[in-house]
């Protein structure tokens, strides 16, 4: 009768039949064993699609309606084949850390019932589970039922929750990360403000007041450009030649040129680094798009990232908009799987007052979010307040000299929920660590770079 399993309705009329056939014949443990050949027969038929059975019963399932022993049987049944089932055909860690290819657009694992939801696996959360560890141990969580334990490793999303957002995760794997982190307990960040002329100095603003865009065309000579990557050179050689080597540095928004994007990769190994670090090169404003780079120590191109949401300002009485161009490309949001650190995502400048995407953040339970900005204004840093506060997310955000801000950075930390005393949880705290000119060293000359150490302790 379900040769042909097609639809959710199918999964729960197939397991309501398989519990009826049985549920009183046989004792505990010959049950266990029907329940299992009869999944395991269905696995064989529907073997690309195995995962919504698993899904659409551990969610959509009433269970309740059906007599303990008889549930507790079919449940251990359906798990013991899904382990059976993924160590043949997977990674034997892909219920763990998805050995996801480099560089890899991870598609939904489902591909049968996505008109509706979509389904990811979960991986680490690295940098949460050492912070946890750190300040007193991991709480421990129980299941009522061991078909939540299972979904627990995976992310379910529906469609409206994906909006027209797709996701790509990219898996890096570095040892150098591990020691850095779980030895020193600390990761050092250098902030490189890099201008302080107004952005018009180095590049040609078009502003067409009749669409009330503005776009960006590049730098306004040639002499601005090999200026611009000069102090380029300069400020990434100086980031670097310290006692100690940062894990992360971050550049900020719309400074990069084509030049120095194609002088980078090589650019960093001339650096010679024999540590591991990330580096947010900045972002490259061109035909309509607006794009960061992240690279690791060695000059591999690790991700793109598009921005999605323009910034706009006054002058003259008119007001322009950013000129943002997807239609070419889609709305991908890029993680990066950085093993022993976690997940890391970037928000360019305003994309971090998104509320589509902090929502999928909190679906995603990203760690580390990265924003590199150009703005006179402070709206975004209420917007990373909420980050750590409601979704447990540590932000990090660099700005330029130029825009005449005091504070041109800010890493904002959560804190460890608070607990009242009648065991209710109190909404977490945040802790801000402003980033200041005072803290410049060389400003008129090439940016040195500003460096903060977060403890993990």
């Amino acid at each position: 009768m379900y040769e042909n399993i097609k639809s959710p309705s199918d999964i729960i009329a197939w397991a309501y039949n398989l519990l009826d056939q049985k549920k009183t014949e046989f004792p505990k443990g010959k049950m266990y064993a029907f329940y299992k050949n009869e999944i395991r027969r269905i696995v064989e038929q529907h073997n690309n699609k195995f995962l919504e059975f698993v899904i659409v019963i551990g969610s959509k399932f009433p269970i309740t309606e059906i007599d303990d022993a008889n549930k507790e049987a079919f449940l251990l049944a359906l798990l013991d084949v899904v382990s059976e089932f993924y160590s043949q055909d997977y990674d034997s860690d892909f219920l763990g850390l998805p050995q996801i290819k480099y560089n890899e657009t991870l598609k939904p694992l489902n591909t049968l019932f996505n008109d509706k939801y979509f389904v990811y696996p979960k991986v680490n959360h690295d940098l949460n589970k050492l912070l946890n560890e750190l300040h007193g141990g991991l709480r421990k969580t129980t299941f009522t039922n061991p078909i939540n334990a299972f979904l627990k490793r995976f992310i379910i999303v529906t469609r409206e929750e994906m909006n027209e957002f797709q996701f790509r995760f990219i898996s890096y794997e570095d040892v150098l990360y591990l020691n850095a982190i779980t030895t020193d307990k600390k990761i050092l960040f250098t902030f490189v403000p890099f201008i302080i002329h107004e952005l018009d100095y180095y590049f040609d603003i078009e502003e067409d007041k009749e669409s009330g865009y503005f776009s960006i065309k590049g730098p306004l000579s040639e002499e601005k450009d090999k200026e611009l990557l000069n102090r380029y050179m300069l400020s990434l050689e100086k980031a670097f030649k310290k006692e100690i080597v940062p894990e992360i540095v971050i550049f900020p928004e719309m400074i990069l040129t084509e030049r120095i994007v194609n002088c980078l990769p090589q650019m960093i190994i001339d650096l010679n680094l024999d540590s591991s670090s990330l580096i947010l090169a900045g972002t490259l404003w061109k035909d309509n798009k607006n794009i960061a780079y992240l690279y690791n120590h060695k000059g591999d191109l690790l991700l793109k990232q598009e921005k999605f949401y323009g910034f706009s300002y006054e002058k003259e009485g008119s007001t322009f908009l950013e000129k943002i161009d997807h239609e070419r490309s889609g709305h991908i949001l890029n993680i990066l799987d950085l093993k022993n650190l976690g997940k890391i995502a970037i928000f360019i400048c305003k994309d971090a007052k998104s509320e589509i995407y902090l929502n999928l953040l909190k679906l995603l339970n990203v760690d580390l979010v990265l924003i590199p900005s150009y703005s006179t204004s402070d709206d975004v840093l209420s917007h990373m307040t909420d980050l750590a506060q409601n979704h447990h997310c540590t932000t990090v955000y660099a700005n330029v000299c130029s825009t005449g801000k005091m504070d041109i950075g800010q890493i904002i930390v959560p804190s460890k929920e608070a607990v009242k005393p009648d065991g209710k949880k109190d909404k977490r705290e945040a802790k801000m660590h402003p980033i200041t000119k005072q803290q410049c060293v060389n400003c008129d000359a090439f940016c040195d770079g500003i460096d903060f150490i977060l403890n993990l302790k």
